[in-house]
């Protein structure tokens, strides 16, 4: 199963229509190459687990959006975390007149994870990749400049959360991991097509 510790857990996953439970990426993926997978997940609203010593934090309030959207950022946040840099991951979701945006700190051997909504019409539609990029660098600016703002702001009607600790060396590894598990999803006859 996609997961660090028994404690600490970060993985993407797929709803299983069928059962209606989330199954993980690589769980997926397993039954897949076994012959035993026989439901064609929906690449669009994907689910991302985050647990730190036991407590969920995302999958049961968000989708994360387009999984092919997502795969880049996973290998530029690991990237960025291994070079001690902050890192974005952006939720793929095109739609809304927001943009979500998970915030990674490292801080020695943890990573704070803040979950920001950002509402500015002029950066919530831009994704941290490629980087660098004019548009990667002008998200990094603002979240600078803007973070503690970002972070005091609670609203009832949109969820978020701010410096949740993870092990770094942990997390690096699994976003690497879901990176990998990602491209070989993308590989399979079923998607080699896909357009989103």
């Amino acid at each position: 199963m996609g997961e660090t510790t028994i404690e600490n857990k970060f993985y993407l996953a797929f709803e299983n229509r069928e059962t209606r439970c989330w199954e993980t990426a690589e769980t997926y993926l397993e039954k897949r190459q076994q012959g035993l997978g026989k439901w064609k997940p929906s690449l669009v609203n994907v689910g991302l687990s985050l647990q730190v010593y036991g407590q969920e934090w995302v999958l049961d309030q968000r989708s994360v959006g387009l999984y092919p959207k997502l795969l880049p950022q996973l290998e530029e946040c690991s990237t960025r975390l291994c070079m001690g840099q902050k890192a974005l991951i952006r939720t793929a979701m095109d739609d809304e007149a927001i943009g979500i945006y998970f915030l990674f700190e490292p801080k020695s051997t943890k990573v704070m994870i803040s979950l920001l909504n950002i509402y500015d019409e002029d950066i919530y539609t831009l994704y941290p990749v490629p980087d660098p990029s004019p548009t990667a660098a002008k998200l990094y600016a603002y979240i600078t400049d803007n973070k503690e703002l970002l972070l005091s702001e609670v609203s009832p009607y949109v969820y978020q959360f701010s410096r949740v600790p993870f092990p770094k060396t942990e997390l690096i590894e699994a976003l690497d991991r879901e990176a990998a598990i990602g491209h070989q999803i993308m590989a399979l006859p079923e998607f080699a097509n896909y357009m989103g």
